[in-house]
């Protein structure tokens, strides 16, 4: 659905557009820095990559994720930072850099993000950003405040021709200072773009779920954090577990929204609760 923009700009700008990508992060990647920017979507004149809007996502502290919206000539970044956060804060530690909310990426393994644009096209409220992240959601409604500044395929404006036709595939650290900077050489993978009018939704399809039952599981999906840790799992609601060492042994079962493995063996442990597997790992 992009290829049409580069060359008459003649792609419906009130369209939605979807991203779905694959992402991996080394096991020595130092996730208690600030954050950085991942691939996304955004847009420029057609003629032009100048003056663009960028829909961006960011890693942040501990592996939370973060909309980040950049508008030309609109100092308003969404709305403020707290409330573009996806899960809720765990821990306020002072600033945005430190505060910890839910971990999405630092698990190990393959991550699977898919983002959601929908430009406003001067109707006030109907522009949207949303995403998943290993089919969790996050929304944020973009009002015209936002995308007021865009009116595709050639209608008056600021940026009569700026609509979504651009993949941001970089990703980089954010910011100029040591909160964002790493110690050591470490890698991000990605792979398996797509790009689609219509919801990709890899991550449900990988993991079984049936066409039409999506909400519930997305719902339903429970969230184990932090992972790593020193022992202490806290999950995102109450539920049955059962915890398995890697030869497949329950060695724990409960129901709680937290599991207490300070006093076994540091390694890899699974926990299995509605009809979930996590794979976690202790380390201390």
């Amino acid at each position: 659905p992009l290829a049409k923009t580069f060359k008459d700009n003649d792609y419906n700008g009130d369209g939605d557009v979807y991203l779905s990508y694959w992402i991996k992060f080394s096991d020595n990647f130092e996730f208690d820095k600030c954050g950085g920017k991942l691939p996304s979507l955004g847009g420029s004149d057609w003629n032009s990559r100048d003056n663009g809007w960028k829909g961006r996502i960011m890693w942040r502290n501990q592996g939370s994720v973060q909309f980040y919206m950049e508008v030309p000539h609109l100092n308003d970044n969404l709305d403020d930072d707290e409330e573009r956060f996806w899960g809720g804060k765990l821990k306020n530690n002072g600033s945005i850099c430190k505060n910890d909310y839910i971990s999405y990426l630092k698990s190990p393994g393959w991550h699977n993000i898919e983002l959601h644009y929908r430009m406003d096209n001067g109707k006030p409220d109907q522009g949207v950003f949303e995403g998943w992240v290993d089919g969790d959601k996050g929304y944020k409604k973009i009002d015209s405040e936002v995308f007021g500044y865009y009116r595709p395929g050639g209608t008056s404006g600021l940026y009569g021709k700026l609509t979504t036709n651009a993949i941001l595939i970089s990703a980089f650290l954010g910011g100029s200072d040591d909160d964002y900077k790493m110690t050591q050489d470490t890698y991000i993978w990605v792979d398996e773009f797509r790009v689609s009018k219509n919801r990709i939704n890899e991550w449900n399809k990988y993991n079984g779920v049936v066409s039409g039952q999506e909400n519930e599981s997305i719902e339903n999906n429970v969230l184990i954090f932090p992972n790593p840790s020193e022992g202490i799992f806290k999950m995102t609601q109450n539920s049955n577990f059962n915890v398995l060492n890697q030869m497949g042994e329950i060695v724990l079962s409960g129901n709680n929204d937290s599991i207490d493995l300070s006093s076994f063996d540091n390694g890899i442990y699974f926990i299995q609760c509605e009809n979930q597997f996590h794979k976690v790992l202790k380390n201390k």
